[in-house]
């Protein structure tokens, strides 16, 4: 293939992955204002109510999908990266994306996420932190054969648990680019 068009093809890809974050971060601002603005109310609310001697129970709102998504692509982001540090044999960067990979999940397994009556923490405690601490070994063995099988099993309990909780239609694989292509990685 002709080196100009792979790379028109790379700089399309680029521009593809920059819109799709600007339009990403766009939505998380907006729901990051919302989030604050009815913080605001509850806040207003329940000192009225504290004034008329009730209680201010938080009502669950439907913003807990928005909440698990986030979650979500922080988890897709970072662990992209690590693929690329280990494959790159880059151990210190490939330790640094799994830390914040397990610090995600942990987030996750301590938030108390319901979607479609599936407790969402739970799964994570099954299905992702059990795959961290063997990629953590292999990290630290600088083993890339044995970094690739635990990422690849990491990755197959990703499917398994979008499966469980009704999410199968999300299926995770092992990167082909890395999603940001100004990092060495």
């Amino acid at each position: 293939m002709n080196k100009s068009i792979v790379y028109g093809l790379g700089l399309i890809t680029m521009l593809a992955v920059c819109l799709y974050l600007v339009v990403s971060m766009n939505r998380l601002q907006k729901q990051v204002d919302k989030l604050k603005n009815q913080q605001t109310f509850t806040t207003a609310h329940s000192e009225e109510d504290e004034e008329d001697g009730e209680t201010g129970e938080k009502e669950k709102d439907d913003d807990e999908e928005v909440e698990l998504a986030i979650y979500m692509n922080r988890l897709q982001l970072y662990t992209n990266k690590l693929w690329f540090a280990a494959k790159n044999k880059n151990w210190e960067l490939a330790s640094f994306y799994l830390e914040e990979a397990e610090e995600t999940m942990e987030e996750v397994a301590e938030d108390d996420i319901v979607e479609d009556g599936i407790r969402i923490n739970e799964q994570m405690k099954t299905w992702g932190i059990p795959a961290i601490e063997p990629l953590e070994k292999a990290i630290e063995s600088k083993d890339l054969k044995n970094v690739e099988l635990e990422y690849t099993n990491l990755i197959t309990n990703c499917n398994g648990c979008h499966t469980a909780t009704k999410h199968s239609f999300i299926k995770i694989k092992i990167p082909d680019t890395p999603a940001f292509t100004n990092q060495v990685y």
